[in-house]
């Protein structure tokens, strides 16, 4: 985590090593980070959500009421979604 809480992703060593002399003439490198914005995760979560729903209505659809009963799922249906 970064200032205030802000998630960051840190450089390798060795990415880190090779832009050391390429940013400020006369300055090293010896560490290097990139900034997670906060709406990545809204759009993670998103994705993630609409993916869930997808794949439950897909399932309902192709296998309709099974009573709770895992094994009246037909196993050929269960592995092809």
């Amino acid at each position: 985590m970064g200032k205030k809480g802000t998630p960051i992703i840190e450089w390798p060593p060795d990415l880190t090593a090779m832009y050391q002399l390429k940013f400020i003439e006369g300055y090293a490198l010896n560490r290097a980070w990139q900034v997670i914005p906060p709406s990545s995760f809204v759009a993670l979560r998103d994705t993630v959500r609409n993916r869930i729903l997808k794949f439950g209505l897909e399932i309902r659809d192709e296998l309709g009421t099974v009573n709770n009963d895992i094994h009246a799922i037909p196993q050929p249906k269960l592995n092809s979604l």
